[in-house]
């Protein structure tokens, strides 16, 4: 039986109708009802304030979860190498990052090289507005056919001063890697 038929039933225009409308909403799940009325109250009982209180880091929740479903959030190549990365996931969707990472890699860049690439880009896009980029982290990492590896971050630092890092297994040992930071400074909400 198909995983996605248990889920029919919390769409209740699919009891009665073929809907095939693929550039629209889609067909509303039955739990909107609830949801809509759970921000009604919100609404009702703290004014504009509501707005600051989930919708404000929505983008960033929706990012997150979608880069995964889309492949943003990794991007493997059997002939160069894999790439992808952790953080706000809507950022690496507007850069195609894993997919950029790999392409740098396949035009000669070494991982870092090419992470730190797709650094930049996402640090160019806040060029207008570079305050915004202390609100959030991103970190990307690659592996390359060879075995090399590299990684790089927005901050060098958490926000507690601890460094950036990532997880490293080289098939003996594992161990902690400081990233390669865009900024060498505590940074990113998260």
């Amino acid at each position: 039986m198909d995983e996605l038929l248990k889920w029919r039933a919390e769409f209740p225009i699919l009891e009665r109708s073929t809907y095939m409308i693929s550039n629209s909403l889609g067909a509303m799940p039955r739990g909107v009802y609830d949801e809509m009325r759970a921000y009604a109250d919100l609404w009702s009982q703290r004014g504009v304030r509501a707005w600051e209180e989930g919708w404000w880091g929505m983008a960033v929740d929706v990012g997150d979860k979608i880069a995964p479903l889309i492949g943003a959030g990794l991007f493997v190549d059997n002939e160069v190498g894999a790439a992808g990365s952790t953080g706000r996931g809507e950022e690496d969707i507007k850069i195609a990052g894993g997919h950029t990472i790999v392409e740098m890699m396949r035009r000669g860049s070494s991982p870092t090289d090419a992470c730190m690439e797709a650094m930049h880009r996402v640090v160019r896009n806040y060029k207008p507005f570079p305050d915004r980029l202390k609100k959030f982290h991103i970190q990307f990492y690659a592996l390359n056919k060879n075995g090399e590896y590299g990684a790089s971050s927005l901050w060098g630092k958490h926000n507690d001063g601890r460094p950036m890092q990532f997880a490293l297994h080289d098939g003996s040992k594992a161990r902690l890697v400081r990233t390669t930071p865009m900024f060498d400074e505590a940074g990113g909400d998260y």
